[in-house]
């Protein structure tokens, strides 16, 4: 009987004390629902935060991609947008293949062991940006940009392109020679800007090699890229 009083004893008072914090707390919620009941509802409206001004000054010409023959070394795009299947791509300078001579062209290997069939490469400004930061350049001086290209045996066929960057901070053109077939001799190419929107461009000069124009993979060379006006 002794358990069980005190059993008894000790419900009531738990009980007791829960029903008191309830009470209390129920009094305080009305109260500050009196409070603010009475305080009207302030709007408080931002306007949004704009960044900084895109429009840039042009750059003067001829403003190269890439030419190893030119000092201080170029340095206004970088051969850093990879895509496609990238271990199937590799850079290297040539030292025994060039158009300049005394002066490394630039040797691309193409192998055709990737599942997606093609692979690319963009330079780009800064290295990395696929429009996610503000970078490039005014180019709106140039009228053509030209490049050299040379075929380890020629009949190798490559995609050339300009800009197509998107996101934050998009090229304002997109440009492609289409699938380009090469010759075992060093060939200038020109692609003509007139009629282009070059006021924002990130994407200096890209490639894409694909695997059905090129099942054997292919080897290359390019050098002396530039706009120029």
């Amino acid at each position: 009987m002794l358990v069980k009083r005190s059993l008894s004893i000790f419900l009531m008072a738990l009980l007791f004390f829960s029903g008191a914090e309830l009470i209390a707390f129920s009094s305080d919620t009305e109260t500050v629902a009196e409070e603010f009941s009475d305080t009207p509802l302030e709007v408080v409206t931002k306007e949004p935060r704009k960044r900084s001004k895109m429009v840039k000054e042009p750059v003067e010409m001829p403003f190269y991609v890439f030419n190893n023959a030119i000092y201080p070394p170029v340095k206004n795009f970088a051969p850093s947008g990879y895509m496609g299947d990238i271990p199937d791509l590799k850079l290297t300078g040539s030292y025994a293949v060039v158009m300049q001579e005394g002066y490394p062209a630039l040797k691309i290997t193409y192998m055709t062991t990737g599942p997606s069939g093609w692979a690319g490469i963009m330079w780009q400004n800064p290295p990395n940006n696929w429009g996610e930061l503000d970078g490039g350049y005014n180019l709106t001086r140039a009228n053509y940009l030209t490049f050299w290209a040379k075929g380890e045996q020629g009949g190798e066929t490559v995609e050339f392109k300009i800009g197509g960057t998107l996101s934050n901070y998009p090229d304002s053109a997109s440009i492609t020679t289409g699938d380009l077939i090469l010759s075992d001799m060093w060939t200038e190419y020109t692609i003509d800007l007139r009629d282009t929107e070059l006021h924002y461009i990130s994407a200096g000069f890209g490639l894409v090699i694909k695997q059905e124009n090129n099942p054997e993979g292919c080897i290359f060379y390019i050098d002396d890229i530039k706009y120029d006006e």
